[in-house]
């Protein structure tokens, strides 16, 4: 930090106090965006039962796919890939749901939202 010529300190002080009230404010921070609402599931699928990550529902004509993200071999090692698959061939971890079963619904941020009976999509 350089001292002008003949500044004293008390000078410095209230130079740099100025030049700050003079600066603009800070912008706000940005807010923190949130992942999309993932869980894990299980994949019946062509390599036995895999561990999946289950990233959203769809219901078209009826029926319930959801869109998975799993790895599977490729070559020397693994790939991950991204496809949907019919509800029947996916399963919640440690529930004694039925694989055939209809999924929960999705509530707008993503998180699973439990259904009653009367709303079974069947």
């Amino acid at each position: 930090m350089s001292r002008k010529q003949g500044e004293s300190i008390a000078q410095r002080v209230a130079n740099t106090r100025a030049g700050r009230a003079e600066s603009p404010p800070a912008p706000a921070p940005a807010p923190e965006l949130s992942p999309p609402g993932v869980q894990h599931c299980w994949y019946d699928g062509p390599y036995g039962r895999q561990a999946a990550l289950l990233l959203e529902w769809r219901q078209r004509a009826g029926t319930w796919s959801g869109r998975i993200a799993v790895s599977v071999p490729e070559g020397d090692g693994w790939a991950l890939v991204e496809l949907w698959v019919e509800a029947g061939m996916l399963a919640q971890p440690g529930s004694a749901a039925h694989p055939g079963e209809a999924p929960p619904e999705r509530a707008p941020g993503g998180a699973p939202q439990q259904r009653g009976r009367d709303s079974n999509p069947r």
